[in-house]
């Protein structure tokens, strides 16, 4: 765990933008190389009341979870690229065959 100078650096480091997207603000968080876009200020545009709805569908979606593992493998050393292909198989099909019934995924 880091010590608490350790933590005042590390925030200081830290610079927080915001950006307007269609009337919407969105918060950009700058760490060293790194840059995080907040999810829930862009899900709040399309619903402020159920942002964690809009999130979890987003992350139900086939091209989300491509997207991810493609992010993951140009981005991660640590990645498992057979270890993902099995979840995303899984998850996929689970996705496509809720009841059992279809036996093949569809690509």
């Amino acid at each position: 765990m880091a010590n608490l100078p350790e933590l005042k650096a590390d925030r200081m480091a830290q610079r927080n933008k915001k950006i307007e997207v269609k009337g919407a603000e969105i918060t950009i968080v700058s760490r060293a190389k790194d840059v995080y876009i907040s999810v829930t200020d862009i899900a709040r545009f399309k619903d402020p009341k159920r942002t964690d709805y809009i999130i979890q569908n987003w992350l139900r979606n086939r091209n989300t979870i491509e997207f991810l593992g493609i992010w993951e493998r140009l981005n991660n050393p640590d990645f498992k690229p057979i270890e993902f292909d099995g979840f995303k198989t899984k998850y996929l099909y689970d996705l496509e065959n809720p009841n059992g019934k279809i036996t093949r995924l569809r690509y």
